[in-house]
């Protein structure tokens, strides 16, 4: 690599060309999954929450379904025998996430479907196009940007389960962006908001409450309590029951999410041996202890740094690690593979850009198709990866002349 007259940088052909095909893989198997996603429209869980805000509709508390508290002939939960004689598959969330869902009802159910799908895709079109404009600002090379955007967007399998099942993932992962640009400008409202959001689904969302309070900003955990608060009393109205009622259910609804799939700190196999000795909920407890600590550990660990999108790195990854979770969650991780390609892009090494496109395709595995044994060791090995980069993060100095290992810093190259 040179740099021109005017300080441009001139990439070597060889490795121009390899920075072009990883970033057309990635933009190719991004649009792939989105057309996979629309022609299977609606998705599975987007019917699971849609069929929810319909039962609210109704008066019913969902969770009263699946507790078999109301039997109704027209929901049952999705692993109830009555879904195969034509009744409406549900499942629990939070009461603040209904109200959010509760529009997308008025419209047909595949209409909605396709509509989720777009949002979907533009939230992760959105965080592809800011991965290319910090990663064009390292250094002042379009190609940099190139590299950065397709790390960040190479999400595998993961991005082709967010579509074809219509989860939250690529909003949870848009929001997480827009908290960390929160954070750094001090909009601690706007931060409450996409905190509040994430909180959706609390699996993924508590953890970020780590970071928010050792830095103190009570006021964005103060607003995220406040909005999630208001955002139950229309699902509380139609059911009648109290906000408190409903927000209580949360836990209850999440450790039946746990007995049910396990966690990646506990495997559903080794899960399932245990639960005939231990109860299931202790389980859940003790993965749920292990990967907080190892959460509060590295954002502790990374408290000095200035830069929000590394000091929630390693929320991202833990928020899967800690907590039951599926492929399509892992959408969340292109936080580390950003901050690992910003570190191969200081370096300047190749074998730098090699290691980085390595892990990423390893976290993604976009090859691979749920395989078994493979796919969870593949799954395992690219998390510890990731906590291993995490836990790195502070010794890692930036070159002479080049921008710190944040994407929200922009500084050319200096001639």
């Amino acid at each position: 690599m040179t740099l021109g007259s005017r300080g441009s940088i001139r990439r070597p052909l060889p490795a121009a060309i390899g920075v072009v095909l990883f970033a057309l893989l990635s933009f190719a198997l991004f649009g792939w999954h989105v057309r996979t996603g629309i022609r299977h429209a609606p998705g599975y869980d987007f019917r699971l929450r849609y069929h929810e805000a319909e039962c609210l509709r109704q008066g019913i508390d969902p969770y009263d379904v699946v507790a078999k508290i109301h039997p109704t002939g027209e929901f049952a939960i999705f692993c109830d025998p009555a879904i195969n004689h034509g009744a409406k598959a549900l499942h629990v969330y939070t009461p603040w996430e209904y109200t959010f869902f509760l529009p997308f009802t008025l419209l047909p159910i595949r209409t909605a479907g396709i509509l989720y799908v777009a949002i979907s895709a533009a939230a992760l079109a959105a965080i592809a196009a800011w991965a290319f404009r910090k990663g064009r600002g390292i250094r002042g090379d379009p190609f940099d940007g190139l590299f950065a955007a397709g790390a960040a967007i190479l999400l595998g399998e993961s991005m082709c389960e967010v579509f074809t099942v219509a989860n939250y993932g690529a909003l949870n992962a848009l929001f997480i962006l827009l908290l960390a640009l929160a954070l750094e400008a001090r909009r601690d409202v706007l931060a409450g908001f996409c905190w509040a959001f994430l909180m959706f689904k609390p699996q993924i969302g508590l953890l970020f409450a780590i970071p928010l309070f050792l830095s103190r900003r009570f006021l964005a955990m103060g607003t995220a309590v406040a909005l999630c608060l208001a955002a139950s009393l229309p699902a509380s109205l139609m059911c009648g029951r109290t906000p408190l009622e409903m927000v209580l259910e949360v836990p209850r609804a999440c450790a039946f999410v746990a007995e049910d799939n396990g966690t990646m700190l506990i495997p559903s196999q080794v899960f399932a041996a245990l639960r005939e000795r231990i109860d299931p909920s202790l389980l859940g407890l003790a993965s749920m202890a292990i990967g907080g600590t190892i959460c509060l550990v590295l954002v502790w660990r990374l408290r000095k740094e200035e830069s929000w999108f590394v000091r929630l790195a390693p929320v991202a990854v833990c928020a899967i690690l800690w907590s039951y979770c599926k492929p399509h969650d892992r959408v969340i991780l292109w936080l580390p593979q950003l901050l690992v390609a910003v570190a191969a892009l200081r370096s300047r090494r190749p074998p730098a850009f090699a290691l980085c496109i390595l892990v990423c395709i390893l976290a993604a595995w976009p090859f691979v198709q749920d395989a078994g044994s493979l796919t969870k060791l593949l799954r395992r090995v690219s998390l510890a990866a990731f906590l291993v980069f995490c836990w790195l993060l502070p010794r890692l100095r930036p070159l002479p002349g080049t921008a710190p290992l944040t994407p929200s810093t922009e500084r050319p190259l200096r001639t």
